[in-house]
């Protein structure tokens, strides 16, 4: 084929020439030349690409690959529209997590490919990994605080890799290995490909949950059609964790700009998982909770309530079903004819025995359970005397009774929702929100 123009192309990480050639008819196309020392697995990249292809994935699309005077020659479809890294997060919330969801059901066809047979057992190997990459970060001058929360969270997990099943990888999977073009979203960029868990392929989210987290959020919940499993969540934190250990190893050639970008991602990381307390990262409670209305069919019933965040001396008046365990902030339903404060006040009474007064909502949660949208109101409450409960029939079965509880405590009782059953999981995850949106408006430590 030949050439009439050819224009460099300086972007990426992977060491190959790149350049937008066009031909004497007007058609534009990616030519990609590897050197010979580096082309041991260019040929079967283009041959896994065309299995890809096949599968009617948004993609560069392979043309043709040959031998040249440089090394090896890859040949892809030009895909004329812009770099998704630099557009989503400026697009409107409800495009940014359509275009989440467009990119996880995309991975999802990727991975139908399986691995081959003779592929290394998957557990041995990834071991083998976390081993290099502790010993790397041991040896590394640089060292970020919170490692050592990091690295436990490796040993404690490792079990988690025991028969997990292979295929196919992109290998580099994240919105910077991804275009825009007619509104759509195209996959670039396939040279890291390999074959392993495909829920390990998940570790890049970290670099689109920084820019765009109503992005990550939606490829989650694409690749996974709104069902995401908790397994999933723990191998998420084990694969990232493994990640972060190395990215500062990796930077340092590349200078002092990208040694401060791992050093940033080492800190967020930390701070979505708290110190790897928690395997479920907050970008992805706080924009499902936010957001979830809006990406819903309509629901058949819509059930409304008004819940109190009441706090004195540093301690929060929570509900506590003794009979259960579980622990709640007070509230219930919206009965005819009262308003949501007025419902707040009557279900505080009804529930802990306390009067309050609401000084302001500050926060609705949308939740859904098949056909029902439950829609809870939280007011900030203060306290103005005592009268008695009175509790319904259900609520007398469990055992409540009201708590006064530490708010440290309260955070530490709701952040373990990883460990409870799926319905007690919502609702701890639903409360452990809601305090920290009252933390962070109320500026309290």
């Amino acid at each position: 084929m030949d050439f009439t123009s050819k224009t460099p192309i300086n972007k990426g990480w992977s060491g190959d020439k790149k350049y937008c050639v066009t031909t004497a008819d007007g058609a534009k196309y990616l030519l990609r030349v590897t050197p010979f020392e580096k082309s041991a697995n260019r040929e079967n990249m283009y041959l896994m690409q065309k299995e890809v292809e096949k599968l009617g994935v948004p993609m560069c699309k392979p043309v043709d690959f040959g031998k040249c005077d440089e090394g090896v020659y890859t040949l892809q479809t030009w895909i004329d529209g812009k770099d998704a890294e630099e557009v989503v997060p400026y697009l409107a919330d409800s495009e940014q997590y359509a275009l989440g969801l467009e990119a996880g059901r995309i991975l999802k066809i990727i991975h139908s490919i399986p691995a081959p047979d003779d592929q290394p057992d998957w557990e041995e190997r990834f071991n083998k990994k976390m081993d290099r990459k502790i010993q790397m970060y041991n040896d590394c001058p640089i060292k970020f605080d919170g490692a050592e929360h990091i690295i436990d969270y490796i040993e404690a997990n490792r079990h988690l890799l025991k028969n997990r099943p292979q295929s196919y990888q992109h290998g580099d999977y994240h919105i910077g290995n991804m275009m825009l073009e007619n509104g759509r979203i195209v996959i670039i960029d396939f040279d890291r490909y390999d074959f392993g868990d495909p829920w390990e392929e998940f570790n890049r989210i970290v670099w689109c949950a920084q820019s765009a987290p109503l992005f990550a959020s939606g490829i989650v919940n694409g690749y996974f059609d709104d069902n995401v499993p908790l397994d999933f969540w723990k191998l998420l934190a084990l694969y990232i964790s493994s990640n972060m250990l190395s990215s500062i190893p990796w930077a340092i050639p590349f200078g002092e700009g990208e040694v401060q970008t791992m050093l940033r991602q080492a800190k967020d990381v930390l701070e979505w998982y708290d110190n790897m307390k928690n395997s479920v990262p907050k970008w992805y409670i706080q924009t499902i909770n936010q957001y979830a209305e809006t990406y819903s069919d309509p629901p058949e019933r819509v059930r409304i309530a008004g819940r109190g965040i009441v706090v004195r001396d540093g301690k929060i008046l929570l509900s506590h079903e003794l009979n259960t365990g579980v622990y709640m902030t007070p509230g219930g339903g919206l009965e005819e004819g009262e308003t949501l404060e007025e419902c707040c006040i009557r279900e505080l009474l009804e529930e802990t025995g306390y009067e309050v007064k609401p000084i302001r909502r500050f926060l609705t949660i949308n939740e859904y359970s098949f056909e029902t949208k439950y829609v809870s109101n939280y007011f900030i409450c203060e306290v103005t005397g005592e009268g008695s409960q009175t509790l319904t029939d259900i609520e007398v079965e469990h055992g409540i009774v009201p708590e006064w509880v530490k708010i440290e405590d309260a955070l530490a009782i709701f952040g373990a929702f990883d460990t409870k059953t799926p319905d007690v999981r919502s609702l701890y995850i639903r409360e452990l929100t809601t305090i920290n949106k009252y933390l962070k408006i109320t500026k309290r430590p």
